[in-house]
């Protein structure tokens, strides 16, 4: 009988004895060959052995088998015979949505998003209590670009299975790419407390953390990245990103070329790759980067972005103008290359045609940064045509946008001015006779330290001194910063420690000062060195306790002037530029930093020499031979000509780049008494410090 021999099948088959199981199914198909039984479980046992096709031609119309069969080639690679066999499942047993979920998956990984949501859809209509189901469909939403929908159906998943580590990832990585730090930073964090494995998770977590200023907390997390996967291409250029951020630069290129190794064709590898070498005034290498990312996708707009600004940066608008032209023709209302025209069409004169451009853009619609640079740009345009109540009025708008940008709001002005009350408080005297000896300074030939409230001209006496072929000069690198962060205990200890500090100790200072500086400076360090970094103004207490030889320059501007440019400027926010938000708290910083340095001066015995922007500006060439007979140098003949060495200079660190290559001009005298009304009693704080210095403050 059939049925006897079909039922001693079925135990050889349950017990695993499958040649016997198979034996005996094909002995009833011989008596019988349309015996449904004996073929559906004779194509089962086929499966089970690995004989898939086999499995499918002894069964057709067994849906089973087709679905594995399907599952087979899907495993393999073969994405057409997989589909081919999963319409196959759907034709013969339209209700399963497992099969339709997995033919979505054969057409996504093909790229055929449209039909793959076709897929997704009636999988989740068929089975609308499958978290997975919705997962699926959200993710070839994204792939359709159709985000509002992706969101939703990432909910829906999440609310029927709250743990789903995967959607919570996921859709952070959708918050990510639409800007909504707060919100991708939320859903990443639950991902990676569900699943601490997620190495993609970690990865663009510690890419929002960077973004938003938590520098510390992402380089956590793009450690635990890369230990869970250290071919993940993404968590080596997130971790370049972070440590761009604290101006590691040898550090960041050495992270991005790990991520382009990995991933060769990594556009945004590259691309920040150019950016980080452009810091390190690296500007073939930068440009060549950038080229490699062009290379791989000619209408990469943004590397073609990031072309222009780095050319326009470099003052070299003839080479940026092709690569902004690019841009526009492929993305005409990109905000960033608008920016850049706008910023060409100034250096050419056309400032209404520059104005015009950006009031086109709706700034409330645009992105936070975008709307925070084109304002700084219409209010700097503004002012250049005379028009100082719209200027005024647009430099407003940008310092509150700066000051709710994400990665500004978390940075606390007062950890500076913190810092600025512990060093008034400590500086005495008795202090300073109470310091440990210093030792003698062999290794190197000792830094000239130049420094000033910022915008008090700098920029512009360095440049003229960098012409000089005996001066090398360091501009505002964190060479003292670093050095400063090797003090014992820092930042709490900051700065008692420093009178108790070791010769090993100011030995190890000294050396991590020129290991940075020597990563910017050019040669082999020679000659006189001047290292120009504002708002060292503030250090002067310990560069004088680690370099008791050191001569320094002091830069003097009308202090209404310095603060009203400080409120002027598209700064890099740090806790002290975030006092330059608003007049009052620009003249508060102004106030305590140069009350400090009268302490300092009366305190400290320093050999220095005071340079006012307003004399240097009306006589250049007398003020510059007192500065160098000063330095113990004399003039040369190529200082007048620095403009022509500015303009070479790969990278000029400062926001007044484009102002110090052109040649000497008057219009930023005395600017403040152009903004009269606007500067009403916010400046009162300044009035002593401009008589002091000798200026008029009616």
């Amino acid at each position: 009988m059939a049925q006897d021999v079909l039922a001693e099948a079925v135990q050889h088959h349950e017990a695993g004895r499958l040649k016997k199981a198979e034996k005996l199914y094909r002995g009833v198909l011989k008596a019988n060959p349309k015996n449904s039984v004996a073929l559906n479980l004779l194509g089962v046992l086929n499966y089970q052995a690995g004989r898939h096709s086999k499995a499918v031609s002894i069964s057709p119309d067994y849906a089973f088998a087709h679905f594995n069969l399907g599952n087979v080639y899907k495993y393999r690679g073969k994405l057409t015979e997989a589909e081919a066999a999963f319409r196959r499942v759907v034709t013969l047993s339209p209700n399963d949505a497992g099969a339709h979920g997995n033919l979505g998956a054969v057409l996504q990984e093909q790229g055929r998003h449209a039909d793959s949501q076709l897929a997704f859809d009636k999988a989740v209509e068929l089975e609308p209590a499958s978290p997975e189901a919705h997962f699926n469909l959200a993710n070839v939403l994204l792939d359709l670009r159709d985000e509002d929908r992706a969101i939703a159906a990432f909910q829906r998943a999440l609310a029927l299975k709250p743990d789903y580590a995967e959607a919570h990832a996921n859709l952070g990585t959708l918050f990510l790419g639409q800007g909504e730090f707060e919100q991708a930073i939320a859903a990443l964090r639950h991902a990676v407390e569900l699943e601490p494995g997620l190495a993609e998770a970690h990865a663009n977590l510690g890419f929002v953390q960077n973004e938003l200023g938590d520098v510390e907390a992402a380089l956590n997390a793009l450690e635990t990245a890369i230990g869970l996967n250290p071919d993940l291409a993404e968590a080596h250029n997130n971790l370049g990103s972070a440590l761009k951020s604290l101006h590691k630069f040898a550090d960041a290129a050495a992270a991005f070329r790990r991520a382009i190794r990995l991933r060769p064709d990594f556009a945004e590898a590259h691309i920040n790759l150019g950016n980080t070498l452009f810091q390190q005034q690296d500007l073939d290498g930068a440009s060549a980067a950038l080229d490699a990312a062009l290379a791989l996708d000619p209408d990469n707009v943004d590397a073609i972005r990031t072309a222009a600004n780095l050319w326009e940066r470099a003052n070299r608008a003839d080479a940026a103008r092709p690569f902004i032209e690019q841009g526009l023709r492929l993305a005409p209302e990109d905000h960033e290359l608008n920016l850049l025209a706008a910023k060409c069409e100034r250096r050419d004169g056309n400032i209404e045609q520059a104005i015009a451009r950006l009031e086109k853009i709706d700034r409330a619609a645009a992105p936070a940064r975008s709307a925070m640079n084109i304002s700084y740009e219409l209010g700097r345009l503004h002012d250049q045509q005379d028009n100082y109540q719209a200027a005024f009025g647009c430099f407003t708008e940008a310092n509150k946008r700066s000051r709710d940008f994400p990665a500004h709001a978390e940075i606390d002005k007062n950890h500076f001015l913190d810092m600025l009350a512990a060093i008034d408080s400590t500086l005495s005297e008795a202090w300073i006779d109470a310091w440990t000896d210093t030792p003698d300074l062999a290794e190197r030939q000792t830094p000239v330290f130049f420094f000033g409230f910022p915008r008090s001209g700098t920029t512009l006496v360095e440049q003229v001194l960098a012409s000089h072929p005996d001066i090398e000069t360091l501009d505002e690198q964190p060479a003292v910063d670093e050095m400063l962060g090797l003090l014992p205990g820092f930042p709490e200890s900051y700065p008692d420690a420093l009178a108790n500090l070791t010769a090993d100790e100011i030995a190890r200072m000294r050396a991590r000062y020129f290991e940075v500086a020597d990563e910017f400076l050019k040669g082999e360090p020679s000659g006189l060195m001047i290292d120009k970094m504002p708002l060292n103004i503030v250090h002067v207490a310990m560069i004088r306790r680690i370099f008791p030889q050191a001569k320094m320059i002091l830069a003097l501007r009308h202090p209404y002037d310095v603060c009203l440019s400080c409120f002027m400027q598209n700064f890099e926010i740090g806790p002290a530029m975030a006092n330059f938000f608003s007049l009052e708290d620009a003249a508060n910083l102004y106030a305590k930093v140069m009350t400090l340095w009268q302490k300092i001066v009366q305190t400290l015995p320093l050999e220095f020499h005071t340079v006012k922007y307003e004399d240097f500006v009306d006589d250049f060439e007398s003020e510059t031979a007192v500065l160098l007979k000063f330095l113990g140098t004399e003039w040369d003949a190529s200082m007048a000509q620095y403009t022509e060495h500015a303009k070479r200079r790969a990278r000029i660190a400062t926001v007044s780049y484009d102002q110090v290559v052109e040649p000497i001009y008057r219009r930023a005298q005395y600017r403040w008494k152009n903004y009269r009304n606007e500067i009403a009693t916010s400046f009162d704080a300044l009035k002593p410090f401009a008589e002091t210095f000798g200026y008029d403050a009616s």
